[in-house]
């Protein structure tokens, strides 16, 4: 118990770490509150509807093709140079400089790419998969399509957040983060108890930005203003210093769409609203635990991507040990909560049960999770060196996903959904360990 207490006294020691968890500490207690709103103010059908929105909405990764974290750690890699021994800090800024405009170009194309993509093609599957479930156009339809345009511009928003992330501001942004989460949520609250139905999404993800562009404004003008006002001397030559990273990271993007994004589409196709509505909400219920454990590992990327460019390399390892036991730690204590409650709730003859998943299912995906939560955590600390040995494991993985989750989930139902993912999620974490192991022995030495 002491050893317990004393890992989470650590972890709220550090600032940015404690408003990350606080963070999704609101995001997990708020989706708590969420739940029985939905089971009171949505039917089971639309319940589904609720999580193909969001499923949907997941294909911008995609296209970002996993931009973002690359400008991150590219970003950070010039920062941690600035003010050190014989450094000309012009030249590492203008660097940050001539990213900027290279990044804002690539997110304002791919808001657009996604507004087409959503608007149209996820009109047309949703139309399409409703079969007997039909529910009139009128119900959904502006609803969806009013979602995809705030999520267009809010795919632009995003981009502040990479910069200050890389220049290690991750307290602020977890301080802005957390706010909008709270707006965008008691949005959605409100929608729901008017009996706004569908409708939470699009007015929550639009108070979100409204918050968001307003904070930032408010708190990193000066920084951005600056920021824009310096000249490229350092060119940024795509080709060879993004597109390099780029492509192998967004394999893993690939990858994590086909493992989670596509299941509840499968479901809502094959099987009707209902079930998929059950895994979205219970799949919802473990994504927001594995973000609260991932806090601990993405608030300190930054960290570690000055550390490896410093080469502090017994610094590094240090700092991994320690996020990786805090992160399971918590997620470990979250998974036997939600096991023991869907338990209890499965256990009687309620309306609740019918909106979740069983305890079997439930337990085969928190084992699944687990083993993602430990992948990832290894991943994020070779991401941070600019490094991507992943990437033939993901092409594979991604195209098993999207050819073995189908026929599974078709045939199979839920549990051979599930049981698909909990192999696949085994399967990859072992070859990321191997990877792991190797990168440590042979890369860092050479760093």
């Amino acid at each position: 118990m002491k050893i317990l207490i004393n890992n989470i006294r650590e972890i709220f020691n550090d600032k940015a770490v404690s408003y990350g968890v606080s963070n999704n500490i609101f995001s997990a207690a708020s989706s708590l509150l969420t739940l029985p709103l939905i089971i009171i103010f949505l039917t089971p059908q639309l319940q589904g509807y609720f999580y193909i929105f969001k499923s949907l909405l997941a294909i911008q990764s995609l296209f970002l093709l996993g931009i973002g974290l690359v400008i991150q750690n590219f970003v950070s890699h010039e920062w941690a140079k600035i003010n050190s021994p014989d450094s000309d800090n012009d030249y590492h800024i203008s660097r940050i400089a001539g990213i900027r405009r290279f990044a804002l170009n690539w997110y304002i194309f791919i808001a657009l790419i996604t507004l087409f993509v959503l608007g149209v093609g996820g009109t047309l599957f949703i139309y399409y998969s409703e079969s007997e479930y039909y529910i009139r156009l009128i119900t959904w339809l502006p609803a969806w399509i009013v979602l995809c345009i705030v999520t267009a511009f809010n795919t632009v928003l995003a981009l502040p957040f990479v910069f200050l992330k890389g220049t290690n501001q991750v307290f602020s942004v977890k301080q802005i983060e957390l706010f909008k989460k709270i707006i965008s949520r008691l949005a959605q609250w409100i929608v729901l108890a008017l009996g706004g139905s569908l409708w939470l999404l699009p007015v929550g993800a639009f108070m979100g930005f409204i918050t968001t562009l307003s904070l930032l404004l408010k708190k990193h003008k000066s920084f951005f203003k600056e920021l824009f006002s310096y000249k490229s001397k350092g060119k940024i030559i795509w080709e060879k210093e993004i597109w390099p990273l780029q492509w192998r990271f967004a394999t893993s993007w690939i990858a994590g769409y086909a493992k989670h994004s596509i299941s509840i589409p499968i479901l809502f196709a094959a099987h009707g609203p209902v079930i998929a509505g059950q895994l979205g909400m219970t799949w919802t219920m473990f994504i927001t635990l594995q973000s609260i454990a991932g806090v601990i590992v993405v608030t300190q990327m930054p960290s570690w991507a000055i550390a490896g460019a410093n080469n502090e390399l017994s610094l590094l390892k240090g700092m991994f040990k320690k996020s990786l036991f805090q992160s399971l730690l918590i997620f470990c204590t979250g998974a036997l909560i939600i096991s023991l409650l869907v338990a209890a709730f499965s256990a009687g003859d309620n309306i609740i049960a019918n909106r979740i998943l069983s305890l079997l299912p439930t337990i085969v995906l928190a084992i699944g999770f687990l083993f993602e939560n430990i992948k990832h955590t290894m991943v994020n600390l070779i991401w941070s060196q600019k490094k991507e040995p992943f990437w033939k494991l993901n092409i594979a993985e991604g195209f098993l996903a999207f050819v073995v989750f189908p026929y599974m989930g078709v045939k199979f139902g839920i549990m051979g959904l599930l049981v698909s993912f909990l192999a696949f999620s085994i399967i990859s974490t072992l070859i990321v360990y191997i990877i792991f192991r190797s990168f440590f022995n042979i890369t860092l030495k050479s760093y």
